[in-house]
């Protein structure tokens, strides 16, 4: 469950932020949301970019993404290149879209589901047994979408 916290801002910053949300055709919360997560991004590195492996096999280049199992292990989304810009397409439209619940079944191994919770992009994989699971904020979805594309050219 996500938790919240409140934002002491002055009358006039909080209108400005209402009025550019508003430009943007946004929430208050989700327009805040993405402006932290780029300033974040600019300072520290992008950690989404961890979530994202190459590895070289008979068949060619794979884009593995990695998805947290708990909080020890993780399990490895195999995804051939020439199936990574479905992917990425994908959850670029879950990112902006808020789209509905999208199964991805080409040639990954194992099967990625991408959904759409609340303001987080969901993706996840895997059986009942051994689930991977990440929730990404829109603006981490997209970041994660070029990372996926970077590591299959």
């Amino acid at each position: 469950m996500a938790r919240y916290a409140t934002l002491a801002l002055s009358t006039s910053s909080a209108e400005r932020a209402r009025d550019l949300a508003k430009h943007f055709g946004k929430p208050v919360g989700r327009y805040v949301d993405e402006l932290i997560d780029a300033a974040h991004a600019a300072t520290f590195g992008d950690p989404d970019a961890e979530d994202v492996v190459v590895e070289e096999d008979d068949a060619g280049r794979i884009v593995g993404l990695q998805l947290p199992i708990g909080d020890e292990s993780t399990l490895t989304v195999r995804i051939p290149a020439a199936s990574a810009d479905s992917v990425a397409n994908t959850i670029l439209r879950a990112a902006e879209k808020g789209g509905a619940l999208v199964t991805i079944d080409l040639d990954v191994t194992p099967m990625l589901l991408v959904s759409r919770k609340g303001s987080g992009v969901v993706v996840e994989a895997g059986d009942k047994g051994r689930r991977g699971r990440r929730t990404y904020s829109p603006a981490k979805a997209v970041a994660l979408a070029g990372a996926i594309r970077r590591a299959a050219s």
